[in-house]
């Protein structure tokens, strides 16, 4: 496999008749080629095995989930959440904070 394909790769943005200089890329995969996606998959495979809690996983995007009973629950959950944040740091993966919101189901919420 051509390992530069994943390494040395340059970027640079085009609008109109403007071109900007060309910028090393240090993370990620290519966009828009055939082996981005599969590369994408082996980058985020090893996730769910950090956490305790369910991982749902799609193709750019994650669902964390934990029923949350006592506050031990609510521990583990949040130590998930850490883990996470652990692991996206060390594989330079950054979540789009933007894009998390926390769903609740129930009629009562744990007080923190």
């Amino acid at each position: 496999m051509d390992t530069k394909l994943l390494t040395t790769r340059k970027q640079r943005v085009t609008a109109g008749e403007s071109i900007s200089g060309w910028s090393e890329v240090l993370s990620g995969v290519p966009q828009g080629s055939v082996l981005g996606p599969v590369l994408l998959v082996c980058c985020i495979n090893d996730m769910p095995e950090t956490v305790a809690s369910l991982v749902y996983m799609y193709a750019d995007n994650a669902k964390v989930a934990r029923e949350i009973v006592s506050e031990s629950d609510r521990n583990m959950l949040q130590t998930d959440l850490d883990k996470l944040g652990k692991w996206s740091r060390k594989w330079l993966l950054r979540f789009n904070t933007d894009k998390c919101r926390v769903m609740h189901f129930g009629r009562q919420l744990i007080s923190t």
